[in-house]
């Protein structure tokens, strides 16, 4: 879970709760990765929303950042086109042999 803490002498208090990472945004609140239940007065938060947060570009262990569309769309047109390239050879192959 991505929760806003409350913050007390720079230590997030999150409870008993499994903490992952914490990083302070501001004197009394930090962004936190925990396991476990919201805590009264804890504002939940989207993946989207804790990693924008952070630095752009900053791998986080564990954690995927959002993908560039267009890298993602260029990758996947390469795999097509390789597969594309594959059937085309086979077609060809056959259309060899059986003339």
């Amino acid at each position: 879970m991505f929760v806003i803490v409350p913050v007390i002498d720079g230590v997030p208090q999150v409870g008993n709760r499994k903490l992952y990472e914490a990083r302070s945004i501001s004197e009394d609140q930090a962004i936190a990765y925990l396991e476990g239940e919201l805590g009264e007065g804890w504002t939940e938060l989207t993946e989207t929303e804790y990693l924008s947060y952070w630095e752009p570009g900053k791998e986080l262990p564990g954690k995927q950042l959002a993908v560039d569309p267009i890298a993602e769309i260029k990758e996947q047109n390469l795999i097509l086109m390789d597969a594309l390239a594959t059937v085309y050879e086979e077609l060809l192959l056959l259309k060899e042999g059986g003339a």
